[in-house]
């Protein structure tokens, strides 16, 4: 009793916490204000050398639950990510800016401290919003990475239901008013935008999702906090929701609409942040508006719009202007004729039959090559790994699928590897880099289409590498997209449903190539 009237007087509840927010999708450029990740990696280092720790949401939350506060006194930080899309988990190749751009999870493993990540709950919305954001009909909000990440140091939380974003259709919002998290101001609404997305996340991320709520554009109203939140726990499992309001969160603040700083917003440098902290571990909270860097929403919006329509619109019609084939010669050198097998040699029996092209490939030539090289893991290892769980083969020969922006270097797009086996080849290991094709100009992603597809290209120009002296070429074959290409580019079925053969040599009989097809069953999957 003494003991705990000691403590409370010692730390009487007073605290001075700020939490900070990054968006992954904000990479205009290389510079901190144009970068989130870029701002994100210099801002924990000077966190540190402030002698912050940073703590997960999860913790602060914990620790105000439980009256905590000589432990939310301390000099601790928070850091949230919002929306969730892939490229917060993935690092990538940035074709506009020809610059690497490293994943929030990756820089926070490599400082070693924890974040919370709020996911949009609906896969439909997830859709339309990355076909928005990447311009692209791919999807940049997948889910994939929510229960991969293998870090403890990231946690997941709850950023609602659909957004009530302008780009999604429909929204669950009773009058379909979009655009704004205020009118989410009723029972109905707020159990679909909230209770729904918490209840599908538990269960799409095998629980792991914790029960925090973010608002979504930082929008609180007095429904959601005074109502919902606070007065109806029966309605919902969360624990705690945050803002954006620009603000540190101290004991004056209620649990349901925690302030956070935005990156872009709220600070654009590392002497803004340094300011927001330093006000953080010196003396009260400053609540002049005034004395703070601080961007108003409209002025946020337009400068996010300066720099979009200044530079990824600016950057995107530089990439179709470039010839390449020297620049590959160049840096690569030519490809190897042939390799040195048996294979190679020209031989009587061989009457090689013509190769399949179901399409065109000259317009597409222009901005990709096929190049063979004798080591494919310095290009495309970590692809490889990444989609079979594996390391990239070493034995020859590799094709790749370069993509080379108007300013740089090339970039790796694809990748099919073909294992000698008497005068036959085994093919297998084709993947396509999805994360650097979405974010290709649409101008070329028009093209690849109308070409059908990189895997086609891809494998039509490394037949024509394999030389015209080849028995077969074999496939394993289980996915049904795959198939159809196989079916493109010449491949026929066999007698086992996943063998699949391109004959190259009509003068092999019957007997013979029923011969083939046994020996290559007996070796099993490849």
């Amino acid at each position: 009793m003494l003991n705990n009237l000691s403590r409370n007087q010692a730390h009487p509840k007073q605290f001075r916490v700020p939490i900070l927010c990054y968006h992954a999708m904000n990479v205009y450029g290389t510079e901190y204000d144009k970068n989130d990740h870029v701002a994100l990696d210099r801002d924990i280092t000077l966190i540190k050398s402030l002698g912050f720790t940073v703590k997960s949401l999860s913790w602060i939350v914990a620790a105000y639950k439980r009256e905590d506060w000589a432990a939310l006194n301390q000099p601790i930080i928070g850091i949230s990510f919002d929306d969730g899309p892939d490229i917060e988990a993935y690092t990538y190749h940035d074709l506009c800016l020809n610059e690497t751009v490293e994943s929030f999870h990756s820089i926070i493993a490599r400082h070693n401290v924890p974040a919370t990540s709020f996911l949009i709950a609906s896969e439909t919305a997830r859709s339309q919003l990355g076909q928005h954001e990447a311009a692209s009909t791919l999807d940049s909000y997948d889910s994939e990475w929510w229960n991969n990440t293998g870090d403890a140091l990231l946690e997941l939380g709850n950023h609602s239901w659909d957004h009530n974003h302008e780009c999604v259709s429909p929204v669950a919002q009773r009058e379909q008013i979009k655009g704004n998290f205020f009118v989410i101001d009723n029972e109905a609404d707020a159990i679909a935008q909230i209770t729904t997305a918490y209840t599908h996340l538990k269960e799409a991320t095998k629980g792991q999702v914790k029960p925090l709520f973010c608002y979504p554009y930082g929008h609180v109203n007095e429904y959601l906090r005074d109502n919902f939140f606070a007065m109806r726990p029966d309605l919902h499992e969360m624990h705690a929701a945050f803002s954006t309001a620009g603000e540190h969160f101290t004991e004056n603040h209620s649990i349901w609409a925690v302030p956070r700083y935005v990156c872009g917003q709220h600070w654009r440098s590392t002497e803004e942040l340094k300011s927001i902290l330093t006000q953080a571990s010196q003396g009260p909270v400053d609540t002049d508006s005034s004395a703070r860097p601080v961007r108003t929403a409209l002025a946020f919006a337009k400068a996010k719009a300066k720099r979009v329509k200044g530079g990824l619109n600016a950057m995107f019609p530089k990439l179709l202007n470039r010839a390449r084939t020297l620049y590959y010669r160049q840096r690569f050198g030519p490809a190897p004729a042939a390799a040195p097998n048996d294979y190679t040699e020209v031989s009587h029996d061989f009457d090689p039959a013509p190769l399949t092209y179901p399409n065109d490939y000259t317009e597409l030539s222009q901005y990709v090559n096929v190049i063979e090289v004798s080591n494919a893991r310095p290009f495309i290892g970590e692809l490889f790994k990444r989609h079979f769980g594996d390391e990239c083969p070493l034995e020859e020969r590799h094709f790749i699928a370069f993509y080379t922006p108007a300013e740089g270097q090339p970039i790796p797009l694809g990748y099919f590897h073909h294992t000698p086996y008497g005068r036959s080849f085994l093919a297998g290991g084709l993947v396509i880099d999805e994360r650097i094709y979405r974010r290709l100009p649409k101008e070329l992603r028009l093209i690849i289409k109308r070409s059908g597809g990189i895997a086609e290209y891809l494998s039509v120009r490394s037949f024509e590498m394999l030389g015209p002296h080849v028995d077969a070429i074999w496939g394993h074959v289980g996915d049904h997209k795959a198939r159809q290409v196989d079916y493109r580019v010449g491949f026929v079925d066999t007698k086992d449903p996943h063998l699949m053969v391109i004959w190259r040599n009509q003068k092999l009989s019957q007997q013979q190539r029923e011969q083939m097809i046994n020996e290559v069953l007996a070796l099993g999957p490849f």
